[in-house]
């Protein structure tokens, strides 16, 4: 997935919101073998959808995270699909006197 739009995306900068990444891959299976897909960080809530199918969810700022796709995946075309929202709350954390920087990796 690209790193985050604020800094590669100058017209970006300084939005917040919700940005969608999406990501196509082709894959052949190896048995035994567990597949998770990782993120470096979100910040502040992601959905993470997988071929149609909601993956999972997280909420944080500077932490990673990752889902498991093992029973997911297919061979040839897969398709991950991430919400994130970094728009900062009155009464959230961070609040709205705090920078809303995206790191989606």
């Amino acid at each position: 997935m690209p790193g985050d739009f604020n800094s590669k995306m100058t017209e970006l900068k300084y939005y917040e919101g919700t940005i969608w990444y999406k990501k196509s891959f082709d894959y052949n299976s190896e048995k035994n073998k567990r597949i998770f897909t990782s993120f470096w960080s979100c910040k502040l809530s992601c959905r993470c959808i997988f071929d149609g199918n909601l993956l999972g969810k997280h909420e944080g700022g500077f932490t990673p995270f990752q889902f498991e796709i093992t029973n997911s995946v297919h061979n040839g075309g897969n398709t991950i699909v991430v919400r994130v929202n970094n728009q900062r709350l009155k009464d959230g954390i961070p609040g709205l006197g705090y920078d809303g920087l995206i790191m989606v990796e």
